[in-house]
């Protein structure tokens, strides 16, 4: 384990080198922090971790990627993504594989709301994300051969999860449970779904999409605790940087 806490001291060199030069936020923030969590379970793929983020043998992971927005929805631009997928162009555009068990989004928040709306709709940004990744599996479904009905293709998924990571103090609160409930995700939905002429998609695709996946809210103290449970040095390693996060933001 000890070259993958090298890692993290990476950072920590650039800090002290350039912190006078560069707003230390840049480094310690939620991206490279959970950058650095996604190469650790990585890295411990097949050992039998049963935590959400754990990975599949086949599972890859990618950070700041694009899902295709649909039906007006403008794209989503997730965070973090595992699974079974791969990036289909220059733009940071994913997809899933055509032999797809595992697809897994991540919004990370450090001190940061989560946003209400979104440009052009009045969809919120977790309910955005979650149609766009139904229109990934949608869209995978299409290529399986032979055909396959969409909702026995949804019954082949081992995961397939939504999960906002966020400080312990912000987990609580009304407006992030509403946000990640999902009656208020259908509702959502299908207001915005009424005005267009393709009403069926929520019924014949979104809603039983909803009904799959899970959706959750994990504090990082928890994945910190996960870590050092098993890797001890490593967990204290991202302890200390999760404490500079805090600081620096």
């Amino acid at each position: 384990m000890g070259s993958n806490t090298n890692l993290i001291r990476v950072f920590d060199h650039i800090a002290a080198k350039m912190g006078k030069n560069m707003p230390l936020n840049r480094i310690y923030g939620e991206d490279w922090f959970l950058r650095l969590i996604l190469f650790w379970f990585d890295s411990n793929k097949g050992n039998g971790l049963e935590f959400p983020l754990s990975f599949g043998n086949d599972d890859v992971w990618y950070a700041q990627g694009r899902l295709r927005g649909f039906l007006d929805v403008p794209l989503s631009v997730f965070d973090g993504a595992f699974g079974n997928i791969k990036k289909d162009d220059e733009n940071s555009y994913f997809n899933l594989e055509r032999i797809c068990k595992s697809f897994v989004v991540l919004e990370a928040k450090m001190k940061s709301p989560f946003r209400s709306d979104t440009a052009k709709t009045e969809i919120d940004q977790v309910s955005r994300t979650i149609f766009c990744m139904c229109r990934a599996v949608e869209t995978a479904c299409t290529w399986q051969w032979p055909k396959i009905e969409f909702i026995a293709f949804l019954d082949k998924f081992e995961q397939l999860a939504f999960y906002s990571l966020v400080m312990e103090e912000d987990s609580g609160g009304i407006d992030i449970t509403t946000l990640h409930n999902k009656d208020h995700i259908r509702r959502c939905i299908e207001t915005f779904i009424e005005k267009e002429p393709h009403d069926n998609y929520c019924n014949n695709f979104f809603l039983p999409f909803l009904e799959k996946i899970s959706i959750e809210i994990i504090t990082w103290e928890e994945v910190i605790a996960f870590i050092t449970g098993e890797d001890i040095d490593y967990g204290n390693h991202l302890m200390k940087f999760y404490d500079r996060c805090k600081k620096f933001n």
